[in-house]
């Protein structure tokens, strides 16, 4: 039985209240309707603003479409998982918050029941399918490797018990 972390339950929990069943389903598009925020562009790095009660993301205009979704996930991974502002706290708290939304942009635009279907899991893959850049994809294969590795550990452990 695979054990699923905290941040991968909301990005599931998230992903099945946007009706996100397959690969294509995920753009920016489709999950900024279904969250119902505004997306603008501008010159200067992505952030997440609320301004009279509705939030809006701003994305860098001048990253190619790839960088503009993870970056767009990156920020809702802040929405779902913080509040407030970042600018008076802590630095190393800062860093914990964008490691939580580094990894909830891992689950989301790669999501673990997506990849139990396919029948090959390697980063070119991944890549293709989810539209994602190799990096992306060769750090979310070995998270996803890591996590199978550990639980057939596991059942190794328990057969000698």
């Amino acid at each position: 039985m695979l054990t699923t972390t905290r941040i991968e339950k909301i990005t599931q929990k998230l992903l099945m209240k946007l009706q996100v069943n397959h690969p294509e389903d995920l753009n920016i598009d489709r999950i900024t309707k279904g969250l119902g925020i505004k997306v603008k562009y501008w010159e200067f790095e992505s952030e997440l603003v609320k301004k009279k009660g509705r939030y809006i993301i701003f994305l860098n205009e001048n990253s190619n479409e790839i960088k503009k979704w993870l970056n767009l996930i990156h920020e809702v991974g802040h929405l779902c998982l913080h509040v407030g502002r970042q600018e008076n706290l802590p630095y190393e708290f800062v860093q914990l918050q964008e490691w939580q939304a580094n990894t909830f942009t891992y689950y989301f635009c790669v999501p673990t029941f997506m990849l139990d279907e396919l029948h090959t899991v390697t980063p070119a893959e991944v890549s293709r399918i989810f539209n994602v850049d190799y990096s992306f994809s060769v750090r979310r294969v070995e998270m996803y490797q890591n996590r199978k590795n550990a639980v057939m550990q596991k059942r190794r452990t328990l057969a000698y018990v």
